[in-house]
């Protein structure tokens, strides 16, 4: 006949292995790519753009450490502005422009906890570009009309000017990412907080991590 102490012991090893099924199953989860929902980025006090940001989160675990490994973001970035008024111009233009920021580092799973992750980005690794050819006239901002003939872009000048705006001011975006806290996993949802912030991201592709 098995003792209380016997039993005890067994229900508190039964319950270990099943606390350790379910930490290794939500590290497994976070393994893809992720993508957030639309943000809004000021570039800077003095502009008035309206600049929109949707991020890509990957995480790569390490070969031998399924609990550490690489952080990928892809920033991607929308931005609608009034064109600068020039002599030539008789009315205000829009123009939107596209870009794109990328930036690298190092997760690991905090100690002893199955839905915190701590991340370590390298600012090193940070790019930001803006294709010239992302630089587009909208339309006559008062007519809402599209009239490109009557204005030349200068979309390289314009694309190094927004590069240097983005490049600026996405920091903000990536300075929160220093810790992921209360991750939790369903189907191709994972819900989180990220600096006393909620947040909801989108495993990309359709497949689920059962």
């Amino acid at each position: 006949m098995k003792t209380i102490g016997t039993i005890f012991k067994s229900v508190v090893a039964m319950v270990a292995v099943m606390v350790m099924a379910s930490c290794s199953e939500d590290v497994d989860k976070l393994t893809g790519s992720w993508i957030s929902g639309e943000t809004r980025l000021q570039l800077d006090e003095a502009n008035l753009a309206d600049c929109r940001t949707t991020s890509r989160l990957t995480f790569t675990p390490d070969k031998n450490d399924s609990r550490s490994g690489k952080i990928d973001i892809v920033t991607d970035v929308v931005i609608d502005d009034a064109l600068p008024q020039v002599d030539s111009l008789t009315a205000p233009y829009e123009i939107t422009v596209v870009g794109q920021a990328t930036i690298s580092g190092k997760y690991e799973w905090a100690k002893d906890e199955d839905d915190e992750i701590v991340v370590s980005l390298d600012n090193s690794t940070l790019r930001v570009v803006v294709d010239p050819e992302g630089v587009q006239l909208v339309s006559n901002a008062l007519t809402q009309t599209e009239t490109p003939e009557v204005v030349q872009l200068n979309q390289t000048a314009l694309a190094g000017f927004y590069q240097r705006q983005v490049k600026r001011a996405i920091h903000t975006v990536y300075d929160r990412y220093t810790k992921i806290e209360d991750m939790k996993f369903e189907k191709t949802i994972m819900s989180c907080e990220i600096g006393n912030q909620d947040y909801i991201f989108r495993r990309v592709g359709s497949a689920s991590v059962e």
